[in-house]
Order: structure tokens, then sequence, then C-alpha cells
């Protein structure tokens, strides 16, 4: 994105059902996927391909987060399967007017319904909403792209 564009204000729900808002995000980098109620394999993928590009930074791992947002609470049976998977990823879930606020700071144009595009969004330590991948994308230039961002930032 160019210019980055800053995050607002949001709540989502952490499956312990507590709230998970802007402040949460902040002071780490993030990789964020947000899908409809299901995981399918376009989803297993990409959630891998955010797993090893945080596992390639060796001990800069720490430096990153990664989170799966579904539009409602996610069956447990779903919720058990990629915790197992997935034992570092958040999962976060939102409905109605505080998932569309969420929703709304990840359009590329005004028309597009995120849910529907399968992507990989990067958010920078202080909220910035920074850069997407396309379904599809090559692992390796996650990996790259995250090395390069973590050697000349200072934060997160």
């Amino acid at each position: 994105m160019d210019p980055a564009k800053p995050l607002p204000e949001f709540q989502l729900r952490t499956l312990a059902d507590e709230a998970f808002t802007l402040k949460d995000i902040r002071r780490k980098w993030s990789y964020v996927y947000i899908t409809n109620n299901i995981c399918n394999d376009d989803c297993q993928l990409n959630l891998v391909k955010m797993k090893n590009a945080r596992l390639a930074q060796g001990g800069e791992a720490k430096r990153i987060r990664y989170y799966l947002v579904f539009n409602h609470r996610p069956e447990q049976q779903i919720v058990d399967e990629l915790a197992q998977a997935h034992p570092k990823m958040t999962i976060l879930y939102g409905s109605g007017a505080e998932l569309q606020t969420f929703l709304d700071a990840f359009k590329v144009t005004d028309d597009n319904n995120v849910l529907d595009f399968k992507r990989v969004y990067m958010v920078d330590p202080i909220g910035n909403y920074i850069m997407y991948y396309n379904n599809g994308f090559e692992a390796i230039g996650i990996m790259e792209d995250l090395k390069l961002l973590l050697k000349i930032s200072q934060i997160g």
C-alpha cells in the first residue's frame, strides 16, 4: 500500500471471548488472513506460508505474529485442527459493525469484499496496513519481504 493505511479502532474477539483491539495488534509485525467460517485448502496453504515465513526468520520470529480472522465464531472442530497445526497463531472473530470496520480497513478499492480475496495482509508494529499478498503468492516472496522489513526496522 502506498501510502500505508493506518488501521482504525476496531474490536474483534479472541476464542477466550476477550476483546482484541488495535492496541493488541501493535508492537509486532503481523500477518492477517481473513476468511468466512471455513478454512479451505487455499486458507490452509496460506496459513502454512505465514507460519513458515515467521519460522524462517530464526531468532527474529519473536517479532512476528500471525492471525486468522473469521466472520463468526468458528466451530470447535475447526479451532482444534488449526490450533494443532498452528500453535503460535491467534484466531479471532467478529460480526456486525465491529467486524465490518476491520474488514473495510483492508479494502483495496471501494467495491471489494475482503472475505472473497484469500489475501494475506501485513500490518506494521504501529498499526499500519502496509501490504498484501494475493492468493497463490510465492512463499519465498513473503519470507524475503519479512526479512527485509525486520532488518531495516527498529520497531517490533
